[in-house]
This record gives structure tokens, C-alpha cells and sequence, in this order.
């Protein structure tokens, strides 16, 4: 979902510890959004259909609000291939013992946050142990 589908609410906020403002039209439009990509996954799950007890739908102004992501970004900071080391945030950082590791540390995405995972826990425990961990 691109953030400009929320822009009608920009200027809300929602937070566990103080809900939010926001209207019934969000509610609504979250409604709808959720209708649409549960109608896809029952094309392809339809044993799905009627067996969904609860469900919650996030918006890019949710991980705006929670994770504090500009424009409610889910995957972190844009990168450039052609300049990953203006990007890159080594997981290990200057200070004795302290790690870094998740969401624009070095790889991005959900695969970048598992590889920087297994690296910074190399960094830690030492390639060969962990790799043999991995493989077994």
C-alpha cells in the first residue's frame, strides 16, 4: 500500500498507550483493504473462507505511528545498489560488545533482517560454529 492511500489521515496519530483520532472512513478504508486481500488468499486457500476467528490490518500510518518509519515505510530506508555504503550500518559497531542487527542494518527486507540475524550472530559466536548449527 502506497502512503499516499492513507494521506487523508496523515495528520492523525494512534498509539497503544493513547488511541487514535482517526475517523470511520479510515476504518472503513482499512475494511476494505483487508476484504480485497483476504478475497485473493481465498483464490489460492479457499478452505479459508469462514475459519478466520480475528484478523488485524496495518497501514503505512501504523508503522509510522509504532516503528516511528517515515511515510510508514516497511521494509526501512530506501538503498541503492550502485551505493550500498552510504546505506550500510556495520552490525558491528564501535562500542565494545554492542551489536547491531534488524530492519537497515546492512541487508534490508525481511530476507536482509534474517541474513544480518546470522551474521551478526557470526560476529558473536564464529562463522564455522554457526554455520554447523545451521546445517544440523
Amino acid at each position: 500500500m502506497r502512503y499516499n492511500d492513507v494521506a487523508a489521515w496523515e495528520n492523525t496519530k494512534n498509539y497503544s498507550t493513547l488511541p487514535g483520532d482517526r475517523d470511520e472512513k479510515y476504518e472503513m478504508f482499512k475494511d476494505e483493504r483487508s476484504a480485497l486481500l483476504l478475497n485473493k488468499v481465498f483464490e489460492r486457500l479457499p478452505e479459508l473462507k469462514g475459519n478466520i476467528i480475528s484478523m488485524k490490518a496495518a497501514t503505512p500510518l501504523t508503522y509510522r505511528d509504532y516503528i516511528n518509519s517515515p511515510d510508514g515505510s516497511l521494509y526501512g530506508i530506501m538503498k541503492d545498489v550502485n551505493k550500498t555504503g552510504e546505506t550500510e550500518i556495520a552490525t558491528r559497531s564501535r562500542i565494545r560488545n554492542l551489536f547491531m542487527t534488524g530492519q537497515n542494518v546492512n541487508l534490508h527486507g525481511v530476507l536482509g533482517v534474517s541474513l544480518t540475524a546470522v551474521h551478526t550472530c557470526a560476529a558473536l559466536l564464529g562463522m564455522d560454529y554457526l554455520l554447523d548449527k545451521i546445517k544440523k
